[in-house]
């Protein structure tokens, strides 16, 4: 099964729904923007990193012997469905979901992969 990205503006309204309605009505109310991604263990919903979790990700992630766990606590951070206990018991089984998560947070929280620069040099 493929993992795929959705932001709530993209979510499907033809076939299958990643989640309700009504859910998805309740999560924008509590957390504003958010992003639901379909993976091999489930649904996950994402809000987006604070500005203190995203610095704390990066100390991480900069941090040699600590970088591994940089991907998990940023997500495990950010998820607001399933419940943290929950997403961990996926873990075991696919661990591979939190770096497809990850890439969701790192959008929530700004990062473009395609950002338009333009290089000036020296005249």
């Amino acid at each position: 099964m493929s993992e795929e990205i959705l932001s709530l503006s993209d979510a499907p309204t033809v076939g299958e729904e990643l989640i309700s309605e009504t859910e998805a009505q309740q999560l924008r109310a509590k957390y504003g923007e958010f992003t639901v991604v379909k993976t091999k263990a489930g649904v996950v919903a994402l809000r987006c990193p604070s500005r203190a979790e995203y610095t704390r990700y990066n100390a991480l992630i900069f941090d040699e012997k600590r970088r591994p766990q940089a991907f998990e606590a940023l997500v495990t951070t950010c998820i607001v469905k399933p419940d943290a206990k929950t997403y961990l018991s996926w873990l075991e089984k696919s661990p591979g979901i939190t770096e497809t998560c990850l890439n969701a947070v790192l959008e929530l929280a700004g990062v473009e992969k395609d950002a338009q620069t333009k290089k000036y040099s020296p005249a």
